[in-house]
């Protein structure tokens, strides 16, 4: 892992934020980073952010209230570990919703499934009844509401 490297504000710049290494820098919080990608190296070149030491961060985070402080070392930890936690609520989200749509696609198989097994017993009942090849076609044609209406009327009843 690399080395980490902090930094502030420089200039006139209010804010910055790198979206690929997650680090965001504000007025009177700094930053910091295990990943200085080549935006970061052209804020600094640009003069929007300078690099410091450990010692100015810490002093620096000293300075905000205790509240803010604890959010953003939160979000800083999680930056460097690899992933911001709005990406990992994301991915949360996602694994979720995959899961859901995998039961949805389990159950419209089940439902396929048995529709498909209802149809076939309707099918083997009208067999059953040994029709002309012509009637036997013509039901077999109907839906399975009609079917099943066909087949009341016509098989013997026990």
């Amino acid at each position: 892992m690399s080395r980490i490297k902090y930094y502030k504000l420089a200039g006139q710049a209010s804010m910055f934020y790198d979206a690929k290494s997650t680090l965001k820098v504000t007025n009177g919080v700094p930053g910091k980073t295990d990943n200085p990608t080549k935006g970061i190296k052209d804020a600094v070149r640009g003069g929007h952010i300078t690099e410091i030491n450990e010692g100015t961060y810490s002093e620096m985070m000293n300075k905000l209230p205790d509240g803010t402080k604890k959010a953003i070392l939160k979000e800083q930890k999680s930056a460097i570990l690899g992933k911001p936690e709005a990406s990992k609520e994301k991915e949360k989200e996602k694994d979720e919703d995959e899961e859901e749509e995998k039961d949805e696609d389990e159950e419209e198989e089940k439902d396929e499934d048995e529709e498909e097994e209802k149809r076939e017993n309707l099918e083997k009942r009208v067999k059953d009844l040994n029709l002309s090849k012509k009637e036997t076609k013509r039901v077999m044609g109907m839906d399975d509401e009609d079917m099943e209406e066909y087949l009341k009327d016509n098989e013997e009843k026990d």
